[in-house]
């Protein structure tokens, strides 16, 4: 996989749980510098055990991260994401009016969140 796929799910992954780059890099036990290089594509290199904690850290496997799939499937979340997991497998059944529904109601209750 190229650096830029896989520094493009890990900012994507990051941006949805809304987290910013210095707390991912302190809770992988990286420096933030890092995880900027990754996500813009220019790490040369990261160690696997630094990935497998990215990965944790954002609530998917490894194999989401390397794999090929451009979307997350329910078996790509860990099973320490038991919600995820089950509101990913009610949404992917819906037909694609109600996920536009689903979709502003969550913008909604976000924004909310974000006053508080």
């Amino acid at each position: 996989m190229e650096n830029t796929s896989l520094g493009k799910k890990v900012k994507s992954l990051r941006k949805m749980r809304g987290i910013s780059q210095n707390q991912l890099a302190k809770k992988v036990g990286v420096k933030q510098a890092t995880l900027s290089r990754l996500e813009a594509g220019l790490a040369k290199q990261m160690k696997s055990e630094a990935l497998a904690r990215v990965a944790t850290a954002l609530g998917v496997t490894t194999d989401y991260l390397f794999g090929n799939a451009d979307k997350v499937r329910p078996e790509d979340l860990s099973q320490d994401d038991l919600e995820a997991k089950a509101l990913l497998e009610h949404y992917l059944k819906m037909s694609y009016e109600d996920k536009k529904v689903l979709s502003r109601f969550a913008e909604f209750l976000a924004k909310g969140r974000d006053k508080r």
